[in-house]
């Protein structure tokens, strides 16, 4: 019998190796744990990654089932990945990419990946876009074979392709359009070779040219070119440029307005049903119109017609209009070059006509270039200078000239030549000696667009006007020293009988008297002052009105012993200039408002101050009012009375000499206003 007894010491040992059996079992279990946490981990980072790559992630099986897609497959396609896994991406895929899709994933999963393919997928709103897919094979756990497919959006740089592509296209076009347009000789060829390009190059489906009368009452557009899928088109349509059904298409209105017009779908745009049927039938999708306007002219329009719809983009209408600019252009230049030569044949009939006007006209013709020398004279100079036309054309302008030194000579001429034409007198030397004084009409000319300018004189003899306009000068001159010596007789004269009054005022006693006397001094002095300012004037007709009135209230405030102190004067004058006509009227007014303020307004120690204004409206009136604040008078006056002469002579003066109007103001002392028109009279010296 077996003895089951164990030693104290080998009890111990056991149980350090269950201890240490123990601690392996769970450091095992630790690690079992942590690898899970780490799978788990793994599950979750991986999960993250496919649901935020920003990209299409999806696990298929052998027969292209959707197993897996994350969430990007309804951000990117509008798809959800349950909606998927009900299908496979064959039903996503562009009808014409669907067999290169199949036989490339049966590829994938019978010779390994990984696969790299370009496709077009349909979005849940049925338009494509394109994705880049990259897919690779594994082994399921059920020892099936899965795929991966990684597929990342790219229609953003397709589109950006395509849109080179269409540029470099557009550019070609442009090129090649640029081309015909610089070797065009005739209208109609340079627009068929442009619509060839268009087609042929561009790719467009159509191109035309219509050109517009703007004298047709009807405004049709005629086609005048077209190259591509016709078929009839141009010739069962009616297309105008009027506000009508037929006008307001793309061609119409691009001709009107002067822009281009885009139809970007011809199914849909509304202003295109005229045209829709028959452009339809012809696989017309899009279009663009584009006015053929330049320098303010109409010519046409330029159409153009494309399979596919939003066939036209903003580059492709910015290269486009510089398409239709340079072919306006084009068009323009031959047109130019076909009036040129006409205009050509024009010139040289007029230059025979002209050359037979010049040598039979009176009137003397020089032609010279810009450095004065003679090129052409007519023989009505050669008369009248005395020299050949063999010797002018051999001489300067400087070398018969005596009135402009030959540096103002070339000053004239470079002034000439900036400002194309200038009219002068002149002096030439005979070939005698004698001066001729010449009225002189320059203007340059050129007789190509080649040529350097040349200078065209036409010179009249006004020799003898010259000398009938200095005898009347001398005429002139002479009655102007008339005149102002008969001014200042007649200031002399006045003054003398002023002179006169002032002694028989001073030998009478009878105080009315020397009041009449001294009142009609007075007149007379305001009189002879319009005379003395003409004698000093330049002119001999008009004096400044506002620096008579000046001088005439300080000769009033002199004459009547006034002390500024007292009665203060206040001048508030406009720069009036009047004819004498005009002038001794007002200084009467003035003499007698003035006089009456002196003498009436302030009595005793009153003080106060006397307001002359003078002005003049845009419509001609001369306002003078003459105010002071003086003791005025009685609410009750009559200013119509006859009793008073002072008063008949201002009424007088102002209505019949002057047609003017009178008016009185009482308050705050006496005002009186006079207005009246400044064209009374004409001015006669």
């Amino acid at each position: 019998m077996q003895d089951h007894r164990k030693t104290k010491a080998q009890l111990i040992e056991e149980l350090k190796i269950l201890r240490h059996r123990v601690s392996e079992l769970e450091s095992r279990h630790s690690t079992a744990r942590q690898v899970e946490a780490a799978l788990r981990e793994s599950e979750e980072r991986y999960r993250l990654l496919a649901e935020n790559a920003g990209t299409l992630i999806s696990e298929l099986d052998a027969a292209g089932n959707f197993l897996y897609a994350n969430p990007w497959h309804e951000t990117l396609l509008g798809y959800s990945p349950e909606e998927l896994v009900s299908g496979g991406p064959i039903d996503l895929s562009h009808p014409d990419e669907v067999e290169a899709a199949t036989l490339a994933y049966v590829k994938l999963l019978t010779e390994g990946g990984p696969s790299d393919n370009v496709w077009r997928f349909r979005h849940k709103n049925g338009r494509w876009r394109w994705f880049r897919s990259i897919g690779n094979t594994f082994t399921a756990a059920d020892g099936k074979p899965h795929v991966v497919v990684i597929s990342q959006d790219i229609s953003a740089q397709k589109e950006a392709e395509q849109k080179l592509e269409r540029a470099n296209r557009a550019l070609r076009v442009l090129s090649d359009c640029n081309q015909a347009v610089v070797r065009a000789t005739d209208e109609i060829a340079l627009c068929q070779k442009v619509c060839r390009i268009l087609v042929n190059t561009g790719g467009y489906r159509l191109a035309w040219v219509g050109f517009i009368d703007v004298q047709d009452p009807n405004k049709v557009v005629q086609p005048v070119a077209q190259v591509g899928f016709e078929v009839g088109y141009l010739n069962s349509v009616k297309i105008t440029w009027d506000d009508s059904a037929t006008g307001r298409g793309p061609t119409g209105t691009a001709i009107r307005t002067g822009q281009p017009v885009v139809n970007q779908n011809i199914l849909t745009n509304p202003d295109y049903a005229p045209w829709r049927e028959q452009a339809t039938r012809r696989g017309y999708a899009s279009s663009i119109a584009l006015p053929l306007i330049g320098n303010s002219e109409t010519l046409g329009a330029l159409n153009i017609y494309a399979a596919e719809p939003d066939a036209f983009d903003s580059q492709d209408v910015e290269l486009l209009t510089e398409l239709a600019a340079d072919l306006t252009f084009g068009l323009q230049t031959l047109r130019l070059r076909a009036q040129h030569r006409h205009a050509e044949a024009e010139v040289r009939r007029q230059l025979q006509q002209n050359k037979l006007i010049l040598n039979t006209t009176l009137d003397g013709y020089i032609l010279a270039d810009t450095e004065g020398q003679i090129v052409e004279v007519n023989p009505s100079y050669c008369a009248l200078t005395g020299y050949t036309a063999a010797e002018l054309t051999q001489m300067n302008i400087r070398q018969i000239e005596q009135k402009l030194s030959p540096e103002e000579v070339t000053e004239r001429i470079e002034q000439m030549v900036a400002h194309g034409r200038a009219r002068f007198e002149t002096i030439h030397r005979a070939k005698d000696g004698r001066p001729i004084n010449l009225d002189v009409s320059i203007s340059i000319v050129q007789r190509t667009p080649d040529d350097a300018p040349l200078v065209a004189a036409f010179v009249r003899d006004i020799t003898g006007h010259k000398q009938a306009e200095a005898a009347l000068q001398e005429s002139l001159a002479e009655k102007e020293t008339l005149i102002r010596e008969l001014y200042h007789r007649t200031k002399n004269n006045m003054q003398v009988i002023g002179s006169m009054l002032s002694l028989q005022a001073g030998l009478t006693t009878n105080p009315d008297v020397k009041k009449v006397f001294r009142d009609t001094g007075y007149r007379i002095r305001s009189m002879t002052l319009v005379h003395q300012m003409l004698y000093q004037s330049k002119s001999l007709s008009r004096i400044k009105l506002d620096d008579y009135i000046s001088d005439l209230a300080q000769l009033l405030y002199k004459s009547y012993g006034v002390s500024p102190g007292k009665v203060a004067l206040k001048l508030k004058l406009q720069p009036v200039s009047i004819l004498i006509d005009s002038a001794i009227p007002c200084g009467l007014l003035l003499n007698e408002l003035i006089a009456n303020a002196l003498e009436h307004a302030f009595p005793g120690e009153r003080r106060g101050e006397i307001t002359v204004e003078l002005s003049r409206a845009d419509c001609g009136r001369i306002t003078l009012v003459v105010a002071d604040n003086g003791v005025g008078v009685p609410p009750d006056f009559d200013f119509d009375r006859k009793d008073t002469f002072g008063l008949q002579a201002l009424k007088g003066i102002a209505e019949l000499q002057l047609q003017g109007s009178l008016s009185w103001e009482t308050e705050h002392g006496l005002t009186c206003r006079v207005q009246f028109q400044d064209d009374l009279y004409d001015e006669r010296v």
